[in-house]
């Protein structure tokens, strides 16, 4: 019976934590989608994942962007900002 008691509170467990990760994705996604500011995401190498649909970023639709590195887009000398690393 502990195993089967054990198991069932862990079972319980993941199910309150997978709810509060959908909980939490769909804050991020709704400030996301519907703030007033351009938001571009990118990885630690420059390309660029995720952008929302304010107007025009960097003179393009958010999907003309998506898969891009953003140095490459030509609206930054990348020579002027320091390396970042994460």
């Amino acid at each position: 019976m502990y195993i089967c008691e054990k198991l069932e509170k862990a079972k319980i467990e993941q199910k309150r934590v997978e709810k509060a990760l959908r909980e939490s994705e769909e804050k991020y996604r709704t400030i996301f989608e519907n703030v007033y500011d351009q938001i571009v995401y990118a990885n630690k190498y420059g390309t660029i994942i995720a952008a929302n649909d304010r107007e025009k970023i960097f003179g393009r639709k958010s999907e003309e962007i998506i898969g891009k590195n953003f140095t490459k887009l030509g609206y930054f000398n990348v020579k002027q900002y320091p390396i970042m690393e994460f």
